[in-house]
C-alpha cells in the first residue's frame, strides 16, 4: 500500500481578456476574477508537512502577480482557462522539482460556474 499525500492552496486575481478565435460573446474584452488552485504531493518531511503551504502561495502569487488588473492577452496569446492551466503549470514546474513535489491538478475558474482542470498523468 502507498499513501500519498496531497496539499493545495487557493487564490485568485482580477484580469481582462477576450477570446480571438472565439464566435460570441468573450470575442469581445471582459473581465473576470480568477480563481486558482494548485495540488500537490510528496512525502511528508521531518516538520510533519508536504511543502509549507506558505511556499507554495508564494510561488503562486508570483505567477498571478503577472496577471493581476492587466490584460491577459497581453501575456497568452489565447487566454483560456485551459491554456493559463499550462501557463501556471510551466511556471510552477521549478517550485516542483526544487521541493521534491509532484504538481497533481491545477484548476482555473474565471467568475462564477466555468472553470478548467489540468490533471498531471505520471506514465
Amino acid at each position: 500500500m502507498e499513501l500519498v499525500t496531497k496539499v493545495g492552496i487557493e487564490t485568485h486575481f482580477d484580469a481582462s481578456h477576450h477570446l480571438p478565435s472565439y464566435k460570441g460573446k468573450c470575442f469581445n474584452m471582459h473581465g473576470h476574477t480568477w480563481h486558482i488552485k494548485v495540488e500537490v504531493s510528496g512525502s511528508i518531511n521531518k516538520v510533519g508537512m508536504v511543502v509549507d503551504l506558505k511556499l507554495l502561495k508564494e510561488a503562486v502569487k508570483t505567477i498571478t502577480e503577472k496577471f493581476d488588473h492587466k490584460c491577459v492577452n497581453d501575456l497568452v496569446d489565447n487566454p483560456t482557462c485551459e491554456h493559463l492551466c499550462e501557463v501556471f503549470y510551466w511556471e510552477l514546474k521549478q517550485f516542483e522539482l526544487d521541493h521534491g513535489l509532484t504538481i497533481e491538478t491545477i484548476t482555473i475558474r474565471e467568475g462564477e460556474g466555468g472553470w478548467a482542470t489540468l490533471e498531471v498523468k505520471n506514465g
